[in-house]
């Protein structure tokens, strides 16, 4: 089906948004030696984007590739505030008597967020040694939907700063996880957020 008439077929719909959630303190993502910015407290997401079936067919593919930058972001929204509401609302961390009931969002303004792409997320090992990743979206769409998904959180997040890596860039990623604190899950548009 075309994306002609949009409201008919979203092929965006059935994205799934991986991410490993890391409470952390120094964040930094480096490329060739350069800073991408620094967050000394907040939280550091890897996120990976991979269909909810696949392979995906081709006529597919071609709509994905094919879509207009305006109309991929409207298309999009719907997952990513998903993932927004979440992600801001999460109590973890640390009120006054140390107990996790505090969210991002009301933390000091220097509490930040770091968004690093990690395609490595949905990787296959069960066969062999060497893993697959023939089920993560393929990369020029995962570029723009991670482009996208940084824009947005950015436009969502006035309060605190938000970091990004560069996609498909050899990144240095350094952080201390705070706590340590970690979690995994998926999240759609359909289903909402699923523990891993």
């Amino acid at each position: 089906m075309s994306l002609r008439n949009p409201s008919e077929f979203n092929p965006f719909f059935g994205i799934r948004l991986r991410t490993v959630l890391q409470r952390c303190k120094n964040a930094d993502v480096r490329i060739s030696g350069e800073s991408q910015g620094v967050v000394e407290a907040g939280l550091l997401a890897l996120v990976g984007f991979a269909p909810e079936t696949t392979p995906l067919n081709s006529e597919t593919l071609e709509d994905m590739q094919n879509c207009a930058p305006e109309l991929r972001r409207r298309l999009l929204e719907p997952l990513f505030r998903r993932w927004w509401d979440k992600v801001s609302q999460l109590r973890i961390f640390s009120d006054g008597q140390g107990k996790m009931n505090e969210s991002l969002i009301q933390q000091q303004p220097e509490f930040g967020l770091y968004l690093v792409s990690q395609f490595t997320l949905f990787a296959d090992t069960k066969k062999g040694n060497r893993p697959s990743y023939t089920g993560a979206l393929a990369a020029p769409i995962a570029k723009q939907c991670f482009e996208d998904f940084v824009e947005f959180v950015r436009s969502q997040n006035n309060t605190h700063p938000v970091c990004s890596g560069v996609f498909g860039a050899d990144m240095e990623v350094s952080f201390i996880n705070d706590g340590p604190v970690t979690l995994i899950f998926d999240c759609s548009a359909e289903s909402g957020v699923t523990s891993l």
